[in-house]
């Protein structure tokens, strides 16, 4: 499980037109938590599988690095949505 917390630290400010507003990279932007679940299974000494599955609940989130752009909204992307993945691993 990957959780990260909100981050509401900055105040808005009254802008020219009288509105309240935050500056482009201090904006509050909300937690989220993440389950991920993965497995492996050795058929063999030298053989094995794995299956992993990413946000097995589909949440919906800005990950670090897309946080910065938030409020232009021009994200660099929003995090994967839920996604499986598999192996096999044979080693010499």
């Amino acid at each position: 499980m990957t959780n990260l917390g909100d981050r509401n630290r900055f105040d808005p400010f009254i802008d020219a037109n009288d509105t309240w507003a935050y500056r482009h990279t201090q904006f509050p932007v909300s937690g989220y938590t993440l389950l991920n679940l993965s497995m492996a299974y050795q058929l063999k000494s030298n053989l094995s599988l794995s299956l992993g599955v990413n946000n097995i609940l589909n949440e919906y989130y800005l990950p670090a690095r897309s946080q910065w752009a938030a409020p232009l909204k021009t994200f660099t992307g929003v995090g994967e949505g839920a996604n499986a993945k598999l192996g096999l691993r044979y080693n010499f």
